[in-house]
Order: structure tokens, then sequence, then C-alpha cells
């Protein structure tokens, strides 16, 4: 049976769009206010955004969904992990900062901020799983011990999956350090020499130390094998396209990855979890790059549910049917539709869908 999935279109100008009162709407005919309780302590999981990042969710926007769990005596706060790559976000206190600075405070949004696995990523629980890649998964302690979550994720692309959004949101958003390490153990790129410039922001941007620059015919970047997390950190940074992954095998298994990491998050909080996608500035890239992208199409509307996957393939759907398959036309090593494949297949929802318009 499909499952239904709440879209409100957005069908003028960004501008003229009542984002307050469809979130509400929204919030209401989905069925959120169902996943808690009064008086229970409520994750609103969202990204932050990488410093330098303009893409991601609106503070204000975040403050809407936020007054409606608080009208309904839930007890909201705003939470987010640390990465595994240096950056604004590799631990509490600068992940912190950097959300103020981005707009995320109670002021703005009217609930606390909590990083959920601790000051250096090191606080998890394991969750266990019967998946093809893992039997447990390292979900972040503090989503564990909350009562239930709402998630508010951003459709964009991405350079290891194609596409992320709810799953990429819950999976690698809701995993503790160790978690992200094990989503991304597969994974290992190499430097192609020939276009190499040895110009170093791999070697300074790797979290592990992993890559130097040796002196072969001419200098280049080598990376330890033993070292390499598989983060992908280089990959994002080289402006020379010289560090290289095997996509079309480890693109598939980070989604596999991820969508059995995105069970067990929902597992940790007894499927007590609802899901509002933000299908607005949608970007190439995730909003883990600190960059100012441009959209990549128009502006499409916001979309919710109580199952992940049917939320993901109705957005993916959605752009698709206005714009034609961009992800596709991006990153054409990947077959993104596996991570709802995957995610049916281990029982987390279904990519059937009815939509019905707020």
């Amino acid at each position: 049976m499909p499952e239904k999935v709440y879209f409100a279109p957005i069908e003028g100008s960004v501008r003229e769009f009542n984002f307050e009162g469809k979130l509400k709407k929204l919030f209401s005919a989905a069925g959120l206010d169902k996943v808690f309780s009064p008086d229970e302590l409520v994750a609103v999981k969202i990204h932050f955004g990488e410093k330098g990042n303009t893409g991601h969710i609106a503070p204000k926007h975040t403050g809407y969904i936020i007054n409606e769990i608080r009208r309904r005596r839930g007890k909201p706060f705003l939470t987010d992990t640390t990465t595994l790559y240096r950056g604004q976000r590799g631990n509490a206190v600068d992940h912190l900062a950097l959300a103020d600075e981005h707009g995320y405070n109670f002021r703005n949004c009217g609930a606390p901020l909590v990083i959920a696995d601790g000051l250096r990523g090191q606080s998890g629980v394991a969750i266990k799983i019967k998946g093809k890649h893992f039997r447990q998964a390292h979900i972040a302690s503090e989503f564990a011990h909350a009562d239930a979550m709402i998630t508010l994720s951003h459709a964009t692309g991405h350079i290891g999956t194609g596409f992320a959004c709810a799953l990429k949101n819950l999976g690698m958003g809701c995993a503790s350090r160790g978690g992200k390490r094990a989503q991304h153990s597969h994974m290992r790129p190499q430097a192609d020499r020939l276009k190499c410039t040895a110009c170093g922001e791999c070697v300074k941007w790797c979290p592990e130390n992993a890559i130097k620059l040796v002196k072969k015919k001419k200098k280049v970047a080598q990376i330890n094998a033993k070292k390499c997390i598989g983060c992908g950190q280089c990959f994002s940074v080289c402006r020379f396209s010289a560090i290289e992954f095997d996509w079309g095998n480890m693109g598939r298994d980070l989604q596999e990855r991820i969508a059995e990491y995105a069970l067990a998050a929902a597992a940790a909080l007894g499927g007590k979890v609802g899901y509002i996608n933000f299908l607005t500035r949608i970007t190439e890239s995730c909003d883990c790059m600190g960059i100012d992208e441009p959209r990549i199409v128009p502006d499409i509307g916001l979309v919710a549910g109580r199952d992940p996957v049917a939320v993901d393939a109705a957005s993916y759907d959605l752009i698709a049917e206005r714009n034609g398959d961009v992800f596709k036309e991006l990153y054409p090593d990947f077959e993104v539709r596996d991570q709802f494949t995957h995610a049916e297949k281990i029982g987390l929802g279904t990519s059937k869908y009815k939509i019905i318009k707020v």
C-alpha cells in the first residue's frame, strides 16, 4: 500500500511563499504532532551548514517547526553531530559557535542546541540491526536518549551518493564519529599523478594526515591507504579533479551503508520520527561544502511524512518531473535509487507513495 506523502508546492515566487503557514499545515497533515507526547524531549535534527555555506535551511523556518512542537507541549532541542573531516564542525565547541554564526540559537529558533555525539564525537550507543553491511550501528547518544525526533532535511546533490536528503540526514547525520568512519571504511581514493599540481590543499584538509607530497618525476600527492578513513574531504577540496574514487562500486555501497544507519537511527527512537524535506535552494553539493553554491533548479516546495524512504523517493521524483533527472546528469556514475531500494529491502520503509497536496 502506498505511503502518504504531503506536499506543499511553491507555485509562485519563493518570496511570496508562506513558509510559516505551510509548515504548520504540513506538520498536522502528516501526523508529525503524533510523533511525540507532552513533556517529551524532541530532537530536531538539522544540518547547520559548514562555514561559508549559504544553502542550509533558514533558522526562521526551523523556528516555525519548533513553535509547533512547543505548542503541543513537547520539549524541542536543535541538534546535529560532529564531522570526520577538518572544518568548523569537528568538535562541539566550534560546531555550536558556527551554528550561532549561521543564526541557529535560542533567540532565533526558540530552542537550545545540543551536539548529539559529545564534545569530540565520541559519545555513541550501539544499536543492533540486521543489515547487509552491519549487525550494529553506532548512533550518537543523544538521539537514543531523546523521546522522539523531527528531521529537517535539505535536498541536494552529493559527491558520494548523487542525491542526499532525509536518509542521509538520518543515517550519516545521526551517527557518532565511529559510525561515520564505519560508513566510509570501504572508500579509498587515489591521486591522479597527471592531474595533480601539488597545491597541497588535500594535505591541509586531511583529518588523518594520510596525504603527503612526494617527489616522483614531479611532486604529487600520495595517499596512505592504511591511514585513510575514506571521508572524501580530499575529493571535495581538489580543484583539479586529481582525486578519484571508483564511484560505481563505492557509491552503491555507501548508499546502502547510509540506509542501514538510517534504520538504526529510527530504531533508536522506537520509530518515533517525522520527516520534512526542503526542496528549496537545491544545490549540486550538500551543505557540508563551505561555499555559496547557486540553485541548480527552481525551488519546488516542502515534503513531509512518517516514512523516510517514501519522503525521499517523492522528493527525488518531484525534482525530476519538473527539471529532468538533474542528479543523474551531475553524477552519472551513481544509480541514486540504490539507497531507496536497499532501505526498502531492510525494512526501513517503502518507495511507493501517494502525494497529497497541502
